[in-house]
């Protein structure tokens, strides 16, 4: 079982105090603001793993963060690319028939028919609606592509691992 979920990718240093760029993975950046601690998904020599924010600001579609523990661009340089986590308890409870990405990635895909597609690998975010990516157990065979829509995803049980879906005529082809 997942014990952490990530919640934002830095993307690059800010200025030179040790800011750095992140890419949320949160549904709204204004979480940054309620969250007073993340973790490194993965070690990096010389940084401590626990980071205390201190500072959050935003632009454009990036949140701007401050660390206590880091307070020169060296250092910040260190975190490019690295992921931010936080333990799944401190996860905010999610609205009714709604879902979190974490939650979903991993899930068996069946048609109505109890058809195996395949396993939800992705989710994709695009302006309109998500988009999950489905691969198949035979690798070979190219990902498909289901449109998070309700008209399309019939039940989820997070319990059993499945997502039912009835695609949309002509997907398969």
């Amino acid at each position: 079982m997942r014990k952490h979920v990530r919640v934002g990718q830095v993307v690059n240093t800010q200025g030179i105090k040790g800011q750095v760029r992140v890419w949320p993975l949160t549904g709204s950046v204004e979480r940054f603001k309620t969250i007073n601690n993340v973790y490194l998904e993965k070690t990096i020599p010389g940084l401590p793993e626990k980071l205390t924010i201190t500072a959050t600001g935003q632009l454009k579609k990036l949140v701007i963060l401050s660390f206590q523990e880091i307070t020169t661009m060296n250092e910040a340089e260190k975190l490019k690319d690295s992921y931010l986590i936080i333990p799944i308890e401190e996860v905010p409870p999610r609205e009714e028939d709604s879902y979190y990405h974490f939650e979903l990635e991993g899930l068996k895909i069946l048609t109505e028919e109890g058809e195996l597609l395949g396993q939800l690998h992705e989710i994709i975010e695009t302006g309109s609606n998500d988009v999950y990516v489905v691969r198949k157990e035979d690798k070979s065979q190219k990902d498909l592509l289901i449109p998070a829509l309700k008209s399309v995803v019939l039940k989820v049980d997070l319990q059993e691992g499945t997502m039912v879906v009835k695609l949309p005529e002509g997907l398969l082809e």
